[in-house]
């Protein structure tokens, strides 16, 4: 029994949180379920692949459209989070951490956790999941550590945690924190199963990562 045995858990975000779409056969998303099990959740999932939370690089239905409505249940939910990064990182603009605006990374960030915290009564937390080990279209591209692409995500990573910090709200950061490293990740599939999809073994890692923040939080119920 935890403080979250049988509480509702509301996920969103990218294929890393996706659990129903499959990819080469087999599920793109891997650490919820864990994460469930870890900590007693009842797990409502609304993550979708291919998607982020810049409206105007994804069809309507985007990550953003599904975390700022309540027709979900998501106004009964005693925990909430997001995944961040993936998808916008390639299509968009990171912005400024003090940005509101539509057009930018940051800003839909602002808007989705001001709405959040201000509708619901859920513990919120933003989340990162694994970096990419590899340019999917040319797989000699290798994302080392000191690479170009590894620098930018940290970029990307480094505003969600200022803005977090801003609203008062945790980030966990799986990408730098899970131990999922280049090095770790790179010499065979263990972990992943592509350039950046976790495998069920790489999910079972990052949601012990998760559950060790979240045994630190409380629902507000």
């Amino acid at each position: 029994m935890t403080q979250w045995q049988g509480k509702k858990w509301y996920c969103y975000g990218t294929s890393m949180t996706d659990n129903t779409t499959l990819l080469n056969g087999r599920h793109c998303g891997h650490y919820s379920k864990h994460l469930a099990q870890l900590a007693g959740l009842e797990e409502h999932n609304f993550g979708k692949a291919g998607s982020g939370i810049i409206p105007k690089c994804h069809d309507a239905d985007n990550v953003k459209s599904r975390c700022m409505r309540l027709s979900d249940g998501k106004a009964e939910a005693d925990l909430i989070t997001i995944d961040v990064i993936p998808n916008d990182n390639v299509k968009g603009e990171l912005g400024q951490v003090t940005d509101w605006s539509d057009e930018t990374f940051c800003g839909n960030l602002n808007q989705i956790i001001a709405y959040l915290l201000a509708n619901t009564k859920a513990t919120v937390a933003i989340l990162t999941a694994s970096r990419s080990r590899y340019n999917n279209d040319d797989h000699s591209m290798q994302y080392t550590p000191d690479s170009e692409k590894v620098k930018n995500w940290m970029a990307w990573e480094d505003a969600v945690i200022t803005i977090c910090r801003m609203h008062g709200i945790q980030c966990w950061n799986g990408a730098s924190e899970a131990g999922l490293g280049y090095y770790r990740v790179s010499g065979d599939n263990t972990f992943i199963q592509d350039q950046i999809h976790l495998t069920d073994k790489g999910g079972e890692v990052l949601a012990k990562y998760y559950w060790g923040k979240l045994q630190n939080l409380y629902p507000t119920d």
